[in-house]
Protein backbone atom coordinates (compact mmCIF):
# COMPACT_ATOMS: atom_id res chain seq x y z
CA UNK A 1 0.00 0.00 0.00
CA UNK A 2 1.29 3.05 -1.09
CA UNK A 3 2.58 5.54 2.10
CA UNK A 4 2.51 8.87 -0.16
CA UNK A 5 -0.98 9.97 0.31
CA UNK A 6 -2.83 12.16 -2.16
CA UNK A 7 -2.66 16.11 -1.27
CA UNK A 8 -6.55 15.68 -0.74
CA UNK A 9 -5.99 12.62 1.52
CA UNK A 10 -3.05 14.55 3.60
CA UNK A 11 -4.99 17.61 2.91
CA UNK A 12 10.82 18.29 46.26
CA UNK A 13 9.69 19.91 48.16
CA UNK A 14 12.87 20.15 50.07
CA UNK A 15 12.97 18.68 52.66
CA UNK A 16 14.91 20.15 55.86
CA UNK A 17 17.92 18.31 57.58
CA UNK A 18 16.37 17.69 61.60
CA UNK A 19 19.80 20.02 63.03
CA UNK A 20 19.19 22.76 60.70
CA UNK A 21 14.89 22.38 61.77
CA UNK A 22 15.51 22.16 65.31
CA UNK A 23 17.54 25.79 64.68
CA UNK A 24 14.85 26.83 62.87
CA UNK A 25 12.00 26.42 65.38
CA UNK A 26 14.29 27.39 68.07
CA UNK A 27 14.62 30.66 66.85
CA UNK A 28 10.59 30.46 66.42
CA UNK A 29 9.97 29.62 70.07
CA UNK A 30 12.61 32.02 71.65
CA UNK A 31 10.52 34.98 69.39
CA UNK A 32 7.64 33.97 71.05
CA UNK A 33 8.96 33.70 74.25
CA UNK A 34 10.24 37.08 74.24
CA UNK A 35 8.24 39.07 72.12
CA UNK A 36 4.62 37.91 72.00
CA UNK A 37 2.75 36.33 68.47
CA UNK A 38 2.05 40.03 67.23
CA UNK A 39 1.29 40.68 63.43
CA UNK A 40 2.41 42.65 60.35
CA UNK A 41 0.26 46.05 60.47
CA UNK A 42 -2.21 46.96 57.74
CA UNK A 43 0.36 48.93 56.45
CA UNK A 44 2.70 46.79 55.69
CA UNK A 45 3.39 44.91 52.26
CA UNK A 46 1.62 41.83 51.43
CA UNK A 47 4.47 38.97 52.19
CA UNK A 48 5.46 36.55 49.26
CA UNK A 49 4.14 33.14 49.46
CA UNK A 50 6.07 31.28 52.41
CA UNK A 51 8.82 29.14 51.45
CA UNK A 52 8.85 25.31 52.19
CA UNK A 53 10.81 25.10 54.67
CA UNK A 54 8.70 27.94 56.40
CA UNK A 55 5.57 26.04 56.31
CA UNK A 56 7.16 22.69 57.57
CA UNK A 57 8.27 24.73 60.09
CA UNK A 58 4.84 26.16 60.90
CA UNK A 59 3.26 22.82 60.84
CA UNK A 60 5.48 21.30 63.17
CA UNK A 61 4.97 24.23 65.37
CA UNK A 62 1.04 23.62 65.24
CA UNK A 63 0.47 19.95 65.10
CA UNK A 64 2.83 18.62 68.01
CA UNK A 65 2.81 14.87 68.17
CA UNK A 66 0.61 13.80 70.89
CA UNK A 67 3.37 12.49 73.14
CA UNK A 68 5.55 15.15 72.64
CA UNK A 69 6.36 18.03 74.61
CA UNK A 70 3.74 20.90 73.72
CA UNK A 71 4.91 24.65 72.73
CA UNK A 72 3.22 25.95 76.28
CA UNK A 73 5.27 23.18 77.79
CA UNK A 74 9.09 24.21 76.76
CA UNK A 75 7.74 27.96 76.92
CA UNK A 76 6.96 27.87 80.62
CA UNK A 77 9.53 25.09 81.47
CA UNK A 78 12.55 26.95 84.05
CA UNK A 79 14.42 25.77 80.78
CA UNK A 80 12.11 27.66 77.98
CA UNK A 81 15.56 29.08 77.20
CA UNK A 82 17.88 25.92 77.16
CA UNK A 83 19.21 24.51 74.25
CA UNK A 84 18.83 21.17 75.29
CA UNK A 85 15.29 21.32 76.25
CA UNK A 86 14.55 23.48 72.73
CA UNK A 87 15.83 20.54 71.22
CA UNK A 88 14.10 17.93 72.73
CA UNK A 89 11.08 19.65 72.04
CA UNK A 90 11.97 19.88 68.59
CA UNK A 91 13.24 16.46 67.91
CA UNK A 92 9.80 14.95 68.98
CA UNK A 93 8.10 16.13 66.40
CA UNK A 94 10.52 16.68 63.33
CA UNK A 95 12.23 13.88 61.36
CA UNK A 96 14.42 13.31 58.44
CA UNK A 97 12.28 11.83 55.20
CA UNK A 98 13.92 11.90 52.72
CA UNK A 99 13.06 14.36 49.93
CA UNK A 100 10.55 13.86 47.49
CA UNK A 101 11.02 13.81 43.36
CA UNK A 102 9.19 13.63 40.79
CA UNK A 103 9.90 10.02 40.10
CA UNK A 104 7.02 9.75 43.03
CA UNK A 105 5.62 12.70 43.61
CA UNK A 106 3.81 14.74 39.96
CA UNK A 107 5.15 17.62 39.22
CA UNK A 108 2.63 21.10 39.48
CA UNK A 109 1.07 21.96 35.89
CA UNK A 110 2.86 23.60 33.24
CA UNK A 111 6.30 21.45 34.47
CA UNK A 112 8.45 18.80 33.31
CA UNK A 113 10.27 15.98 35.09
CA UNK A 114 13.98 15.77 33.98
CA UNK A 115 15.78 13.19 36.02
CA UNK A 116 14.39 14.04 39.56
CA UNK A 117 13.63 17.74 38.97
CA UNK A 118 10.33 19.33 37.86
CA UNK A 119 11.46 22.03 35.16
CA UNK A 120 9.89 24.69 33.63
CA UNK A 121 10.14 24.20 29.74
CA UNK A 122 11.39 27.90 28.10
CA UNK A 123 8.57 27.60 26.09
CA UNK A 124 5.76 27.82 28.81
CA UNK A 125 6.96 30.22 31.03
CA UNK A 126 3.18 30.88 32.26
CA UNK A 127 1.61 26.96 32.89
CA UNK A 128 -1.80 28.62 32.22
CA UNK A 129 -1.20 29.72 28.52
CA UNK A 130 -2.94 27.46 26.62
CA UNK A 131 -1.04 24.81 24.71
CA UNK A 132 1.31 24.38 28.03
CA UNK A 133 0.54 20.79 29.57
CA UNK A 134 2.44 18.03 29.52
CA UNK A 135 1.66 14.58 30.36
CA UNK A 136 3.47 12.61 32.23
CA UNK A 137 2.89 8.60 30.91
CA UNK A 138 3.79 5.26 32.28
CA UNK A 139 5.58 2.64 29.72
CA UNK A 140 4.23 -0.39 29.05
CA UNK A 141 4.19 -3.42 26.12
CA UNK A 142 1.58 -3.68 22.93
CA UNK A 143 1.41 -4.25 19.97
CA UNK A 144 2.48 -1.70 16.74
CA UNK A 145 0.10 -1.30 13.80
CA UNK A 146 -3.69 -2.46 12.28
CA UNK A 147 -4.66 -4.30 9.88
CA UNK A 148 -6.38 -1.62 7.38
CA UNK A 149 -4.21 0.90 8.44
CA UNK A 150 -1.78 2.63 5.85
CA UNK A 151 1.35 1.07 5.58
CA UNK A 152 0.68 -0.67 9.01
CA UNK A 153 1.48 -4.47 8.74
CA UNK A 154 2.65 -6.86 9.10
CA UNK A 155 1.43 -6.31 12.89
CA UNK A 156 4.67 -5.43 15.17
CA UNK A 157 3.82 -7.42 18.74
CA UNK A 158 6.07 -7.05 22.14
CA UNK A 159 6.79 -3.47 21.61
CA UNK A 160 7.84 -1.86 24.72
CA UNK A 161 8.35 1.91 25.52
CA UNK A 162 9.81 3.34 29.00
CA UNK A 163 8.04 5.98 31.38
CA UNK A 164 8.30 9.52 29.04
CA UNK A 165 6.59 13.03 29.29
CA UNK A 166 4.79 14.49 26.31
CA UNK A 167 3.37 17.02 25.43
CA UNK A 168 -0.58 17.52 26.18
CA UNK A 169 -0.78 19.69 22.69
CA UNK A 170 0.62 20.14 19.41
CA UNK A 171 3.17 22.99 20.12
CA UNK A 172 1.69 26.56 19.36
CA UNK A 173 2.66 29.27 17.17
CA UNK A 174 3.74 31.54 20.54
CA UNK A 175 5.54 28.61 22.19
CA UNK A 176 7.45 28.35 18.64
CA UNK A 177 8.23 32.29 18.54
CA UNK A 178 10.07 32.17 21.98
CA UNK A 179 11.98 29.54 20.50
CA UNK A 180 12.74 31.91 17.36
CA UNK A 181 13.44 34.97 19.18
CA UNK A 182 15.78 33.17 21.65
CA UNK A 183 17.80 32.49 18.66
CA UNK A 184 16.85 29.35 17.14
CA UNK A 185 19.46 27.35 18.53
CA UNK A 186 20.46 24.65 16.89
CA UNK A 187 21.52 21.71 18.78
CA UNK A 188 24.98 21.54 20.14
CA UNK A 189 24.80 17.61 20.56
CA UNK A 190 22.64 14.61 19.57
CA UNK A 191 19.52 14.25 20.68
CA UNK A 192 19.75 11.48 23.28
CA UNK A 193 16.66 9.12 23.11
CA UNK A 194 15.72 6.06 25.53
CA UNK A 195 17.20 3.65 23.37
CA UNK A 196 20.18 5.45 20.86
CA UNK A 197 20.51 9.08 19.88
CA UNK A 198 20.02 11.27 16.46
CA UNK A 199 22.92 13.48 15.61
CA UNK A 200 22.17 16.92 14.27
CA UNK A 201 23.09 17.29 10.44
CA UNK A 202 20.84 20.13 9.13
CA UNK A 203 19.47 24.02 9.52
CA UNK A 204 16.67 25.66 11.09
CA UNK A 205 14.86 27.34 8.51
CA UNK A 206 12.18 29.78 9.11
CA UNK A 207 8.52 28.82 7.94
CA UNK A 208 7.33 30.65 5.07
CA UNK A 209 4.48 31.02 2.81
CA UNK A 210 4.35 29.51 -0.41
CA UNK A 211 2.28 28.86 -3.49
CA UNK A 212 1.69 25.39 -2.83
CA UNK A 213 1.46 26.22 1.17
CA UNK A 214 -0.69 29.12 1.90
CA UNK A 215 -2.24 27.78 5.15
CA UNK A 216 0.95 28.59 7.32
CA UNK A 217 0.64 30.09 10.74
CA UNK A 218 3.25 31.44 11.99
CA UNK A 219 4.26 34.87 12.14
CA UNK A 220 7.25 36.99 13.98
CA UNK A 221 4.27 38.93 15.96
CA UNK A 222 1.93 38.07 18.10
CA UNK A 223 -1.55 37.63 16.40
CA UNK A 224 -4.57 35.94 16.66
CA UNK A 225 -3.03 32.42 15.92
CA UNK A 226 -0.85 32.25 18.61
CA UNK A 227 -3.12 29.17 20.53
CA UNK A 228 -2.82 27.64 16.75
CA UNK A 229 -0.18 24.34 16.29
CA UNK A 230 2.62 25.27 14.48
CA UNK A 231 3.06 24.80 11.16
CA UNK A 232 4.83 24.76 7.52
CA UNK A 233 8.00 23.58 8.79
CA UNK A 234 10.97 21.08 8.32
CA UNK A 235 11.40 18.16 10.47
CA UNK A 236 15.04 19.51 11.51
CA UNK A 237 13.53 22.75 12.56
CA UNK A 238 11.18 20.66 14.68
CA UNK A 239 13.83 18.64 16.30
CA UNK A 240 16.05 21.81 16.95
CA UNK A 241 12.61 23.46 19.09
CA UNK A 242 12.26 19.96 21.18
CA UNK A 243 15.75 20.36 21.81
CA UNK A 244 15.97 23.73 23.03
CA UNK A 245 12.67 22.90 25.03
CA UNK A 246 14.32 20.11 27.04
CA UNK A 247 13.36 17.16 24.49
CA UNK A 248 12.60 15.66 21.27
CA UNK A 249 10.43 14.41 18.76
CA UNK A 250 8.31 10.89 19.86
CA UNK A 251 9.46 7.97 18.15
CA UNK A 252 6.33 5.99 16.12
CA UNK A 253 6.37 3.70 18.74
CA UNK A 254 5.54 6.43 21.68
CA UNK A 255 3.02 8.14 19.54
CA UNK A 256 1.00 5.24 18.95
CA UNK A 257 1.19 3.94 22.38
CA UNK A 258 -0.08 7.33 23.86
CA UNK A 259 -3.08 7.11 21.59
CA UNK A 260 -3.89 3.61 21.01
CA UNK A 261 -2.01 0.98 22.96
CA UNK A 262 -2.44 2.12 26.43
CA UNK A 263 -5.18 1.27 28.61
CA UNK A 264 -6.98 4.44 29.44
CA UNK A 265 -10.84 5.42 31.17
CA UNK A 266 -13.17 3.18 29.18
CA UNK A 267 -11.64 3.21 25.99
CA UNK A 268 -10.55 -0.23 23.92
CA UNK A 269 -7.37 -1.54 23.90
CA UNK A 270 -6.13 -1.46 20.93
CA UNK A 271 -8.28 1.12 18.99
CA UNK A 272 -8.80 3.14 15.83
CA UNK A 273 -8.62 6.35 16.73
CA UNK A 274 -7.60 8.22 19.73
CA UNK A 275 -11.42 8.23 21.36
CA UNK A 276 -12.32 4.53 19.99
CA UNK A 277 -13.53 2.23 17.59
CA UNK A 278 -15.86 4.50 15.81
CA UNK A 279 -17.44 2.70 12.57
CA UNK A 280 -19.05 5.85 11.43
CA UNK A 281 -17.66 9.11 9.97
CA UNK A 282 -16.79 11.58 12.93
CA UNK A 283 -17.95 15.30 12.59
CA UNK A 284 -16.42 18.32 13.19
CA UNK A 285 -17.23 17.70 16.91
CA UNK A 286 -14.56 14.95 17.39
CA UNK A 287 -12.10 16.20 14.76
CA UNK A 288 -10.44 18.83 12.84
CA UNK A 289 -10.61 17.34 9.89
CA UNK A 290 -12.28 17.04 6.26
CA UNK A 291 -11.74 21.15 5.85
CA UNK A 292 -14.19 21.82 8.77
CA UNK A 293 -14.43 25.43 9.63
CA UNK A 294 -11.09 26.62 11.33
CA UNK A 295 -10.86 29.32 14.35
CA UNK A 296 -9.18 33.24 13.26
CA UNK A 297 -10.01 32.80 9.87
CA UNK A 298 -7.18 29.81 9.70
CA UNK A 299 -7.78 26.22 8.43
CA UNK A 300 -6.48 24.89 12.27
CA UNK A 301 -8.47 25.12 15.25
CA UNK A 302 -6.92 26.17 18.74
CA UNK A 303 -4.79 23.66 20.10
CA UNK A 304 -7.24 21.78 22.74
CA UNK A 305 -10.33 22.31 21.20
CA UNK A 306 -11.54 19.33 20.96
CA UNK A 307 -12.10 16.68 23.99
CA UNK A 308 -8.96 15.06 25.43
CA UNK A 309 -8.36 11.09 25.36
CA UNK A 310 -8.08 11.68 27.88
CA UNK A 311 -5.20 13.59 28.98
CA UNK A 312 -3.98 14.44 25.32
CA UNK A 313 -5.18 16.45 22.43
CA UNK A 314 -5.41 16.73 18.67
CA UNK A 315 -3.35 12.89 18.55
CA UNK A 316 -5.93 12.76 15.37
CA UNK A 317 -7.12 16.15 13.49
CA UNK A 318 -5.57 19.68 12.82
CA UNK A 319 -1.79 18.69 11.85
CA UNK A 320 -0.41 15.92 11.53
CA UNK A 321 3.04 15.42 13.52
CA UNK A 322 6.31 14.62 12.79
CA UNK A 323 7.96 11.04 14.15
CA UNK A 324 11.82 10.99 15.35
CA UNK A 325 12.35 7.72 13.26
CA UNK A 326 13.25 7.11 9.89
CA UNK A 327 10.66 5.56 7.41
CA UNK A 328 11.32 1.96 7.43
CA UNK A 329 8.49 -0.56 5.99
CA UNK A 330 7.45 -3.05 9.33
CA UNK A 331 9.18 -5.80 7.46
CA UNK A 332 12.27 -4.27 7.59
CA UNK A 333 14.90 -6.38 9.55
CA UNK A 334 16.93 -2.96 10.57
CA UNK A 335 14.22 -1.06 12.31
CA UNK A 336 11.25 -3.84 12.35
CA UNK A 337 10.56 -7.00 11.14
CA UNK A 338 8.19 -8.94 13.84
CA UNK A 339 10.98 -8.69 16.46
CA UNK A 340 10.72 -7.98 19.87
CA UNK A 341 11.89 -4.38 21.00
CA UNK A 342 12.26 -2.29 23.68
CA UNK A 343 11.88 1.66 22.78
CA UNK A 344 12.64 1.16 19.32
CA UNK A 345 13.96 4.04 17.12
CA UNK A 346 14.48 3.79 13.29
CA UNK A 347 17.33 6.04 12.35
CA UNK A 348 18.90 5.15 8.88
CA UNK A 349 20.96 8.38 8.06
CA UNK A 350 20.26 12.22 8.40
CA UNK A 351 18.96 12.07 4.45
CA UNK A 352 16.45 9.63 5.15
CA UNK A 353 12.83 10.29 4.63
CA UNK A 354 11.00 10.24 8.38
CA UNK A 355 7.44 8.93 9.41
CA UNK A 356 4.73 11.38 10.44
CA UNK A 357 1.19 10.46 11.88
CA UNK A 358 -2.68 11.70 12.62
CA UNK A 359 -4.74 13.71 10.48
CA UNK A 360 -5.36 17.18 9.29
CA UNK A 361 -7.69 19.69 8.77
CA UNK A 362 -7.60 18.27 4.73
CA UNK A 363 -7.35 14.77 5.82
CA UNK A 364 -10.62 13.54 3.86
CA UNK A 365 -10.34 9.73 4.49
CA UNK A 366 -11.25 8.29 7.68
CA UNK A 367 -7.69 6.08 7.21
CA UNK A 368 -5.60 9.37 7.62
CA UNK A 369 -6.79 9.69 11.07
CA UNK A 370 -5.97 5.85 12.19
CA UNK A 371 -3.58 6.55 14.58
CA UNK A 372 -1.70 3.18 13.39
CA UNK A 373 -1.68 4.52 9.63
CA UNK A 374 2.12 5.53 8.69
CA UNK A 375 3.23 8.44 6.18
CA UNK A 376 6.34 9.01 5.04
CA UNK A 377 8.03 12.45 3.86
CA UNK A 378 11.82 14.41 2.94
CA UNK A 379 13.02 15.34 6.39
CA UNK A 380 13.51 19.00 4.49
CA UNK A 381 9.95 19.15 3.21
CA UNK A 382 7.48 21.40 5.39
CA UNK A 383 3.90 21.49 4.22
CA UNK A 384 0.36 23.30 6.08
CA UNK A 385 -0.80 19.93 6.93
CA UNK A 386 2.06 18.89 9.42
CA UNK A 387 3.47 20.11 12.73
CA UNK A 388 4.79 18.39 15.79
CA UNK A 389 4.75 18.07 19.46
CA UNK A 390 7.17 17.06 21.82
CA UNK A 391 9.04 14.34 23.63
CA UNK A 392 11.01 13.72 27.01
CA UNK A 393 12.82 11.33 28.33
CA UNK A 394 11.82 10.62 32.16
Amino acid sequence: MSVLPSRAEQCTIPTVPGRAKRGALRLVVLHLALFGAAGCSSNDEASPAPAAVDAQVVDVVDNPMEDAPGLDDVMNSPSDTDPIALDAAVDATSSDAAPATCATVPCPAGQVCVGSACVTPPSCPDSKERGCAFVSLPGGTFTMGEVGANAATPLQTNITVGPYTLDAHEVTVARFRRFWNAGRPAPTSAMAYQAGSIAWAGTVREPVRTTTMKECNWSSMSGARDAHPMNCLDWWTAQAFCAWDGGRLPTEAEYEWASRGRAVASLPVPRTYPWGNETGSPGCDRAQWNFCPGDDTATTRRVGSFAATPDVFDLAGNVREWMADSYAAYTDTKCWGGIARTNPLCSLGATSLRGYRGGSWCSTTLDTLKVAARYTRSPTSPTDFLGFRCARNR
